[in-house]
């Protein structure tokens, strides 16, 4: 039998040529760059919480299955109604002040389930706060990361995504080990650092956004 040799189309390599020159254009804008990572660092703080909380309740509450499951509920219910509303919020606000806003409202809403963990109905409350709040900033976040390079949103929106996940893989490897370590307060106590380390980094993405403007148009 003879060996075929498949030669690629005009078409495949120029989509090849396309989609290497969208990941230049993402990496040469440093305003992405900077928001891909405000990404990172946000959700590997928030997933360092979010991951462990069931294991805390557990311990601290002594809650049963179902029970546990009853209070992730909470949070699912409360993040839906303020993901549903939260692109009105963006239209008024703008988005990145509404990450700002809503980042650093997380960080508290964190503290507060470190203040008032000897009691679950505080737990709650803060686990509630913090569902609202993130389902508003959250999207703001996403909205504003991948409409900086119209052009490649679709690239963007690959990469934004691949950093979120990026973000609970590292969560759930360096929580899981900080948890034996400092517990559950501790790991929330960096999470909030975290959420507002986030927010401050989008000081720095607001003033390279003039430098972005000059470099496309060279």
């Amino acid at each position: 039998m003879g060996l075929s040799v498949v030669i690629p189309s005009a078409t495949m390599v120029k989509r090849s040529i396309t989609y290497l020159r969208s990941y230049q254009a993402v990496w040469a804008s440093h305003q992405t760059c900077l928001t891909l990572v405000v990404t990172l660092i946000w959700m590997t703080g928030f997933y360092s919480v979010y991951t462990f909380l069931g294991t805390f309740a557990t311990t601290q509450f002594h809650l049963n299955t179902l029970q546990v499951g009853e209070l992730f509920s909470l949070y699912g219910a409360c993040n839906f109604v303020a993901s549903f509303f939260s692109g009105h919020l963006m239209t008024h606000v703008g988005a990145l002040k509404a990450v700002r806003v809503h980042g650093t409202l997380s960080a508290l809403m964190i503290l507060g389930m470190v203040v008032g963990r000897h009691s679950l109905v505080i737990v709650a409350v803060s686990l509630g706060g913090l569902a609202l709040v993130q389902g508003l900033g959250v999207p703001a976040l996403t909205t504003y990361v991948v409409n900086l390079l119209p052009a490649q949103r679709s690239t963007v929106t690959a990469f934004n995504s691949s950093f979120l996940y990026l973000g609970l893989t590292l969560s759930s490897l360096v929580g899981g080990l900080g948890y034996a370590w400092i517990g559950f307060s501790g790991i929330a106590l960096v999470a909030a650092g975290m959420l507002l380390l986030a927010v401050g980094l989008t000081v720095l993405v607001e003033r390279v956004s003039g430098d972005e403007e000059d470099f496309f148009e060279r």
